[in-house]
């Protein structure tokens, strides 16, 4: 990774700003691969694909997309449905295992929009992610429907779900 987009990294991970107060736009990419939105009218090219071109409003606008759909088939499937958000490959079982194996992790602040907000527990111990919309908004799986990508709040789901412990945000 060059130093420039190390620079650029740092502004998601490690805002100057108060959470939610720092300038997307200034943020050309993530560390993910991008899959594209087949609803979309430019696709990026093969490279573009390998180097990754998520930036954190097209997170946002994807998870926004699938709530607009009234998307099902999500029961269960928060890491899947915030791995897909971001154009990431899979690698972990589940969103707590996901939170462990983040190398940029914060356990305080509200989460900027494009980033992801993890808890830990749950009925199975798998805990919880979400694609945050900034301002203490979200987009998650389950709540507050079942198997339907939702915009809520995270203080809806710390209140909901007394099972689950927020543990931070990547």
């Amino acid at each position: 990774m060059s130093e420039e987009q190390v620079q650029k990294k740092e502004l998601v991970e490690i805002p100057d700003a108060p959470f939610g107060e720092e300038d997307l736009s200034k943020i050309e990419r993530t560390d993910y691969p991008y899959t594209g939105n087949q609803d979309d009218d430019q696709q990026p090219s093969s490279a573009d694909r390998q180097r990754g071109t998520r930036t954190p409003a097209d997170v946002v606008a994807w998870s926004r997309d699938q709530d607009a759909k009234n998307a099902t088939g999500w029961a269960g499937m928060c890491l899947s449905f915030s791995r897909q958000a971001a154009g990431a490959p899979g690698g972990v079982h589940d969103a707590y295992d996901a939170w462990n194996n983040a190398r940029y992790k914060h356990t305080a602040g509200t989460p900027p929009a494009g980033s992801f907000a993890f808890w830990s527990g749950g009925s199975q111990g798998y805990g919880h992610v979400v694609v945050s919309a900034g301002g203490g908004n979200c987009y998650s799986t389950d709540y507050p429907i079942h198997d339907q990508a939702n915009y809520t709040s995270i203080a809806r789901i710390n209140a909901a779900w007394g099972n689950l412990r927020y543990v931070g945000l990547v």
